[in-house]
This record gives C-alpha cells, sequence and structure tokens, in this order.
C-alpha cells in the first residue's frame, strides 16, 4: 500500500462547489471550503495517508499549515460514524481494491463514492454523488 502513503498536492479540482453543494455543505461553509481546499501547487491543498495495519490516517495541509487534529487511523471495510469536516453528522467505509482508495459515504439525504486511483507519481480523486461528478488531480511531494 506504499502506492499510498504519503503527501499529494493539488493540481486541479473541476466542479468541487457543485459536489459540495449535492451533499448538503451550507452556502458559508462551500464557499470557504473552496477558497481553502481548491488551492493547488506544493503550498496549497496537500491531503498526507499515512497507512499502517489495514488502517489509514488522513492529515490536511493547506499553506504548509497542519489544519486542526489529524484523524485517527480508521480501518479498512468497517462502516463508521463519523462527522464532516464541517460538523455533519455520517457514515464512512474506506477500502483499498488494488491500486485505490474507495470511500463510500453517506450522510442526511445523500450518498458518495469517492474513487482515488493511483498511477505512479500522479493520483486521481473522482467524487460522485447522483448525476454530480467532481474530478480532482494530486501529485505526489516529493
Amino acid at each position: 500500500m506504499a502506492f499510498a502513503s504519503g503527501k499529494w498536492y493539488l493540481t486541479s479540482s473541476e466542479n468541487f462547489g457543485a459536489y459540495l453543494q449535492a451533499i448538503g455543505v451550507s452556502e458559508d461553509n462551500r464557499m470557504r471550503a473552496c477558497s481553502l481546499m481548491e488551492q493547488t501547487g506544493e503550498h496549497g491543498f496537500v491531503e498526507e495517508f499515512l497507512i499502517a495495519n489495514d488502517a489509514i490516517k488522513r492529515i490536511i495541509y493547506i499553506g504548509g499549515e497542519q489544519q486542526g487534529d489529524p484523524t485517527p487511523f480508521v480501518p479498512f471495510n468497517k462502516q463508521l460514524d463519523a462527522n464532516a469536516l464541517d460538523g455533519r453528522k455520517i457514515k464512512v467505509l474506506l477500502k483499498m481494491e488494488e491500486e485505490k482508495l474507495i470511500r463510500e459515504e453517506s450522510g442526511d439525504g445523500y450518498s458518495s463514492l469517492i474513487t482515488n486511483t493511483f498511477q505512479g507519481d500522479d493520483r486521481v480523486m473522482v467524487l460522485k454523488t447522483g448525476d454530480v461528478v467532481c474530478t480532482r488531480k494530486f501529485r505526489r511531494c516529493l
């Protein structure tokens, strides 16, 4: 699972605001999320994945600064109750299949599928809910 471990910086993002709206994020939180989570480059939006013992931890950085407390290690293949970044209650199931990290998420009135496909130093994240699709591309920090 080393293919997914490490830090990944955002290189492009399409339709992120529409995706957030479709999953029920408020307008104020959408505007804030888009302004922070669509910053590209190594000093923009960066996600770090740490994988150990069939579990994963995600740490978010913006402008080189860690945001909030890192999430605890989350086990694969076990549905959990969680809080979204904006505080909404959600259910999450994480799976690792071949070179893909898959997140099934559901909340009040929606379900979504988030698929991260890894290919060398490139990562493509596709977020789908209903007929809304968002594509975010990342590059491994070296």
